[in-house]
């Protein structure tokens, strides 16, 4: 029989790095297929991609000023050109919005539908949030994540 584990503040903090890290991934890997497969058969194919349909003006409200304030402060501070911001909270997207310029020479605007290349930056955040934890004591880089003494185990 197997022990079911308490959460503990420990696994909900890397649960939450991890989880920042998969919300990128899903969002960038969102396909067409994926699209198609789950169409009703008597109706003729009309592809709506999720970039496709949020804009800008869908998080443009008074209430959320200040998010657009200090993301337009760090790009200034580093001289960032385009930048786009995605926040989760559950299963929803609440709040997506592109600041700065997809092609400044073409004059396009960053809008929430652009694609940007990630590289290895989720790996760094990830990294980075596992030695934040270390250096608060909530983690250990010496613990194990998967499997059954995992943080993450979820069997029971």
């Amino acid at each position: 029989m197997g022990r079911k584990k308490k959460k503990t503040g420990k696994s909900i903090l890397l649960f939450t790095v991890i989880a920042l890290t998969a919300v990128t991934v899903f969002v960038v890997s969102w396909t067409r297929r994926h699209d198609i497969e789950n169409y009703p058969e008597n109706e003729p194919v009309r592809l709506v991609r999720l970039n496709d349909t949020i804009t800008n003006e869908m998080s443009d409200l008074p209430e959320l000023a200040s998010i657009d304030r200090k993301v337009e402060s760090y790009m200034r501070k580093w001289a960032i050109k385009g930048a786009s911001l995605a926040i989760m909270r559950n299963d929803s997207l609440v709040f997506a919005k592109g600041y700065g310029w997809a092609d400044e020479e073409k004059g396009v605007k960053m809008h929430p539908g652009n694609i940007l290349r990630m590289a290895s930056v989720s790996k760094l955040i990830t990294a980075t949030g596992i030695m934040r934890l270390q250096d608060m004591g909530k983690l250990s880089i010496k613990d194990t994540v998967f499997g059954p003494a995992g943080i993450l185990n979820d069997s029971l």
